[in-house]
């Protein structure tokens, strides 16, 4: 009977600290694989946000306003969200018409996964301030985030930018 109960015991034991340690492990080891993105999706986003950020440095504006999805969301500092595509692209008029308008901006990484991935770098951009009339320059940090589209293309959903701290 000593036995028994001392399996038990070691049994009883065992579970639990499987148990444990399934808790203890980072969430990822307890979560399903996540798919993989093909080389071709890889391909595909990072030359979609190349030829997005080329475009706007190039004031090529129809073929930003392109890479977005109808839903998309963006946000600028100092501004409410624009929501969807339509209301991207008249912000995008605006920022056409401004003679002083500047944009350049440097991929820091990019991270693709089976149908949604981001990327992220920084931005320099010169523009007239719609309220002082000033020419304003500023630097900042950009997160884009992208889902892959029914027709296996990639649009931009999430389009947010932060501005960097003016150095004093």
């Amino acid at each position: 009977m000593n036995k028994a109960v001392l399996i038990s015991t070691g049994v009883a034991l065992a579970v639990s600290l499987a148990a444990c340690n399934r808790a203890d492990a980072p969430a990822e080891a307890n979560a399903p694989a996540a798919a993989s993105a093909s080389a071709a999706d890889t391909e595909s986003v990072k030359k979609l946000e190349t030829d997005f950020l080329g475009a706007i440095k190039a004031k090529d504006f129809a073929t930003a306003k392109a890479a977005y999805a109808s839903d998309a969301v963006m946000v600028l500092p100092g501004d409410a969200p624009f929501k969807g595509a339509a209301v991207i692209a008249a912000e995008y008029d605006e920022f056409a018409a401004d003679p002083a308008g500047k944009f350049d901006a440097a991929n820091e990484s990019t991270v693709v996964g089976a149908d949604m991935a981001y990327s992220q770098g920084t931005y320099a951009v010169t523009y007239t301030d719609s309220k002082t009339k000033k020419v304003e320059n500023g630097q900042g940090y950009y997160l884009m985030v992208y889902r892959k589209q029914p027709d296996g293309s990639w649009k931009i959903v999430q389009d947010v930018s932060s501005p960097l701290p003016k150095a004093s």
